[in-house]
């Protein structure tokens, strides 16, 4: 382990930000092999096929969460592989707690020094199998807790990650940071309530212009919510599905006015406009970014009718561009 740290150091010096890609890659590893072990035997337990990163100013560490496969002992002890390592380019100690479906939970602890020790997790509450590897950051690395940094590390180096990518933000909420299709990111930023979509391999750039249905004419705060971004392989086109409605904080003696009605529409970038979608007023609405996916042509989220506790499967069709719950 010494020799690696050393090797790392003289051939990774300038170039610490590999550490992050390096872990999601692992992780996204993870998440793959139990995806296929499932297949084998379905009691194996999972809590989604999920990536979490978790700053945290205050201790200086960064954590990096997945429901893979996990880590038996011997695992930890002898398989982390040289990628691992690069993380004590940022880090001056670093613990693993894993736990594999068919072993106990194990932690695993090294510093800089490059001598280890794993022992049983005799606290583990968790059934399910996964990996926690937190880094306890230099004081000179400190700026891989910074949002900005680690959502720019992860859309230059995991576009090939097809697993879910999820950052704890300085709200205290989870916000997906790889909402990516065949290569194509979609990203939306609510300072401006601004939609984009960006093609990294040729750095295209396309700002999804704003809806004409809206009613900002009113002067009226507005909700939106993305319900979904897929591929729509039928007629070759990238489309977003958004949900509008009327802030719940906001009142008015014309609420119930039509004109104001609750808008679910969809974006084309094909032929990059928008159009209205017909849909149930009571239609489910997705609150949680973890509760949506794409997959084979289908956008799928759950999501809760107005003031209904009871959630609903929604499916929308991107061909056909039907929409089922």
């Amino acid at each position: 382990m010494s020799k690696v740290l050393s090797l790392m150091n003289k051939t990774f010096y300038s170039n610490k930000e590999i550490f992050l890609g390096e872990l999601i890659n692992n992780a996204s590893n993870a998440l793959d092999k139990i995806q296929v072990e499932k297949l084998i035997d379905e009691n194996i337990l999972d809590d989604g096929m999920i990536i979490r990163l978790v700053p945290h100013k205050g201790n200086k560490t960064l954590s990096i969460i997945d429901t893979g496969i996990g880590m038996s002992k011997a695992d930890l002890a002898y398989s982390l592989g040289v990628g691992f390592y690069s993380t004590y380019l940022v880090a001056h100690k670093v613990i693993v707690t894993s736990k594999h479906n068919d072993h106990d939970q194990y932690i695993w602890e090294s510093q800089s020094s490059g001598s280890f020790i794993v022992t049983k997790d005799t606290n583990a509450q968790q059934p399910s199998s996964g990996t926690n590897i937190t880094l306890f950051l230099k004081d000179n690395q400190l700026e891989y807790l910074e949002e900005t940094t680690i959502k720019n590390l992860v859309v230059k180096n995991c576009q090939h990650i097809s697993h879910p990518i999820y950052l704890w933000n300085t709200k205290e909420h989870w916000q997906l940071i790889n909402f990516c299709i065949n290569g194509i990111i979609c990203i939306y930023s609510h300072v401006g309530e601004t939609m984009y979509l960006w093609n990294p391999t040729n750095n295209e750039f396309k700002v999804i212009p704003p809806s004409p249905f809206e009613p900002l004419q009113y002067g009226i705060p507005l909700d939106r919510k993305c319900q979904g971004f897929g591929y729509d392989s039928v007629k070759d086109d990238y489309k977003v599905i958004k949900h509008v409605s009327l802030n719940d904080a906001f009142t008015m003696e014309d609420f119930y006015d039509p004109k104001y009605a609750t808008i679910v529409e969809m974006y084309s970038l094909r032929r990059n406009s928008w159009k209205k979608l017909e849909h149930d007023i009571d239609l489910p609405v997705c609150y949680d970014d973890i509760d949506k996916f794409y997959f084979e042509g289908m956008c799928h989220w759950l999501g809760y009718p107005y003031e209904l506790e009871e959630a609903y499967l929604v499916s929308f069709d991107l061909s056909n561009e039907m929409m089922m719950n």
